[in-house]
């Protein structure tokens, strides 16, 4: 979908919503989520809902919208990392952080920022990466370029109330 002024327009249609759709920016700004711009720098959105439900259709401006997952939540690959280029741009994927066994050196995930340096773009995909030890994206970053800082802040609560073992139940 792309902007012009008040209004949205699809730009791809389907057979639910056809090219050229419009929809006021109040009835359809909640469901817009910005994506990549075109080649001239345009804006442009995807449509969908934030939800921890299943939500088979959305209804927008009379019409019925089917939704589906966010296939990136799926998308995997074997191993830890990978390294491929697309279109002449490296594009760097961290399949995971986790710990395990044989662990990672974070010398490796380093030596790879310092590999890319120099690349005038870079992708760096973290998707479907469930997280873990981030001692991993920060060296690849620190590899990337070296004046680049980590700050990490951790707050933790420590409350009788949170603790069950305190409690005399």
């Amino acid at each position: 979908m792309a902007s012009e002024g008040e209004r949205y327009v699809t730009v791809r249609g389907t057979a639910e919503i056809p090219a050229g759709e419009t929809f006021s920016a109040k009835e359809i700004e909640p469901y817009l989520f910005e994506t990549l711009p075109t080649p001239s720098g345009e804006k442009r959105y995807l449509l969908g809902i934030y939800t921890d439900k299943a939500i088979e259709n959305l209804s927008i401006g009379g019409l019925k919208l089917p939704l589906h997952r966010c296939r990136t939540d799926d998308w995997s690959m074997d191993g830890d990392y990978c390294i491929w280029r697309s279109k002449q741009i490296p594009v760097v994927h961290h399949c995971r952080y986790e710990h395990q066994e044989p662990k990672l050196s974070y010398d490796l995930f380093a030596k790879m920022g310092e590999m890319h340096r120099d690349a005038p773009d870079l992708i760096f995909s973290i998707l479907s990466n469930g997280g873990g030890d981030s001692n991993y994206p920060k060296h690849f970053i620190e590899g990337l370029n070296d004046y680049a800082r980590w700050n990490v802040s951790v707050a933790c609560i420590n409350n009788p109330l949170l603790n069950h073992e305190n409690l005399d139940l």
